[in-house]
């Protein structure tokens, strides 16, 4: 009922919110529930216009976030909620001519974070890169956001998340070898960055790049052991069988055998990534 109120011609946000708290009143173990209020109490935020209002919507729509993560754990719909409210606040100073450039720039370190972030944790799920398309696309069709992440960047080369964007924008518009030397320059100030060295890593691969041991050095440095950059250790697994030694095919083994004990689902974990020269599927 909530949802079809929500989703209606003319339906009410106010009565949504109020039929889903009912609905955890009376089911306090439903993860979707929380997941829904979130979305409602995001959806009530674009129809404030005041500003404080809406920071409040946005507020209540974080702790039932926070709610269903400590108690269920993370997920791609958890993660793809965080970042899309990110990314309505960066819509909000973009669109609103008075706002300053300081709160510009840390909206726009605040969304690629997340959106890093998530892309590490669940890098085949739609909804991010529907969110990801959403974000190149505002940035393409706000000049005063594509110059403000310029100058800002400019201004701090050393924010590893202006210069993913950056380099992000210069590669949609086609031109590879800025975007590159963005990277470059960035993992040259900040070597214990991992988000950029798997940023350098993915647009390496993604460009042709053939040698395995240069693609294993940056996806190597994208992650920790240990940690949930799975993605980053997939790849490095990946292309260490392809240096053809003993001990790093013993390495690459050993990091596939405990990325199918992660906490990723089947489907994910099931994916077909990549193929060997032989045609040889690699999945976790």
């Amino acid at each position: 009922m909530a949802n079809f109120e929500r989703i209606r011609p003319n339906g009410s946000i106010e009565k949504t919110i109020e039929i889903l708290k009912e609905a955890k009143e009376l089911a306090p173990d439903n993860s979707s529930i929380l997941h829904s209020l979130a979305i409602a109490w995001r959806d009530r935020a674009k129809t404030e216009t005041d500003g404080q209002t809406r920071s409040v919507c946005r507020a209540e729509a974080r702790s039932y976030i926070d709610q269903a993560r400590n108690r269920w754990g993370d997920s791609s719909y958890i993660s793809s909620a965080v970042v899309e409210i990110a990314l309505d606040e960066l819509r909000d100073l973009i669109e609103t001519p008075e706002s300053n450039q300081r709160a510009l720039d840390d909206a726009l370190r605040l969304v690629e974070n997340k959106l890093s972030e998530s892309k590490q944790k669940f890098p085949k799920d739609g909804f991010i890169s529907k969110i990801e398309a959403n974000l190149a696309q505002l940035l393409k069709d706000n000049q005063r956001a594509t110059d403000a992440l310029k100058r800002a960047y400019t201004e701090n080369n050393r924010d590893p998340y202006l210069a993913m964007r950056l380099a992000s924008i210069y590669k949609n518009e086609g031109k590879a070898d800025e975007a590159e030397t963005i990277l470059r320059d960035a993992v040259n100030r900040l070597r214990s960055n991992k988000q950029l060295h798997f940023a350098l890593g993915e647009h390496l691969r993604e460009k042709g790049e053939k040698d395995p041991k240069v693609l294993s050095y940056y996806y190597k440095r994208a992650f920790s052991p240990g940690d949930d950059n799975y993605q980053a250790q997939f790849w490095y697994a990946r292309f260490l069988c392809d240096i053809h030694d003993s001990n790093e095919r013993n390495a690459s083994d050993m990091i596939f055998s405990k990325l199918r004990r992660s906490r990723n689902s089947y489907e994910i974990k099931k994916t077909i990534r990549d193929y060997s020269g032989e045609l040889i599927p690699y999945i976790i």
